[in-house]
């Protein structure tokens, strides 16, 4: 961002030299085309990806073939008592290219980062469910066919702790953002928390994660790590659903099931303290009213 604004800073500053240098430097009185082309390159380089990702000496050779036929076309002498004249324009045009490149660059880079927060789907490695639940599915065979334990979890963000009650429409995006940069946190916690071989991934708006070769006692303790972490480093309260093989479900559609249907009942139970809260807050300045 840093880069960008300076970017800008340098390119609006040369086009103030650019439109006063005859009259900064009085000998020089370059083409009056120039002050129409370099702005217009300008803008196209800036706009358009494919040219302000392209290799920059390409685009400054492709740059010259207009310069050159404009100044045919229009009857500039190019070499002999001009030859300072063109290349000074020739000197401004790669100039205008190169600053112009670089706010494209910077502007794509921002736009790309803004993209991956508001839509993105992949966070810190965690790959989406319904790409590894094949691979959780195996995993829960495998158990089932060894007889060890497994824990399946589902978990999301607390709507209450991440306070993300916006307005509509302009503020539905901004609410979006915030909660997709908020998962992204979450994401980077639980692999930062969890094993390399516990798998994390991403369902809807909430994670689902295996921990293989876990009992039912031994997940309680991995859940109490991870909302104290939550807390701590992210001032968020996770609400977290268990599901046990083969204690409580055999198939991995009834782990998901199970899990799911345990975090959307912690939420509806947050939802009903929420509307409480609400009710006796009301109350309370209904009261105070009266009095």
């Amino acid at each position: 961002m840093r880069n960008l604004r300076w970017n800008l800073v340098f390119i609006v500053a040369w086009f103030f030299i650019l439109y006063n240098l005859e009259r900064l430097i009085a000998p020089i009185n370059i083409a009056s085309f120039m002050y129409i082309y370099a702005p217009l390159l300008t803008v196209l380089v800036i706009t358009l990806p494919a040219l302000y990702n392209a290799n920059l000496w390409v685009l400054f050779a492709v740059m010259l073939i207009p310069f050159f036929g404009l100044k045919v076309l229009l009857n500039y002498e190019i070499a002999a008592t001009n030859l300072s004249i063109t290349i000074t324009e020739i000197c401004a045009l790669g100039i205008s290219l190169g600053l112009s490149r670089k706010v494209g660059v910077a502007l794509g880079t921002l736009q790309d980062e803004i993209s991956q927060i508001a839509f993105g789907q992949d966070y810190n490695g965690i790959r989406d469910f319904n790409i590894e639940q094949s691979q959780i599915y195996r995993e829960i065979r495998y158990a089932r066919r060894k007889g060890l334990p497994a824990t399946l979890l589902a978990i999301s963000v607390s709507e209450k702790s991440a306070n993300l009650s916006l307005h509509r429409f302009v503020e539905e995006a901004k609410n979006n953002i915030t909660k997709r940069y908020i998962t992204s946190k979450v994401a980077k916690l639980l692999t930062e928390e969890l094993h390399d071989s516990d798998k994390i991934t991403q369902r809807g708006n909430h994670f689902v994660v295996l921990l293989p070769d876990t009992t039912w006692e031994n997940a309680l303790g991995v859940i109490n790590r991870i909302k104290t972490s939550a807390e701590a480093k992210l001032k968020l309260r996770l609400n977290i659903g268990l599901s046990s093989f083969p204690e409580e479900a055999f198939t991995f559609e009834r782990l998901v099931e199970t899990a799911e249907a345990k975090m959307n009942s912690v939420i509806e139970n947050e939802e009903k303290l929420q509307v409480q809260d609400a009710e006796i807050s009301n109350g309370v300045k209904i009261m105070n009213g009266r009095d």
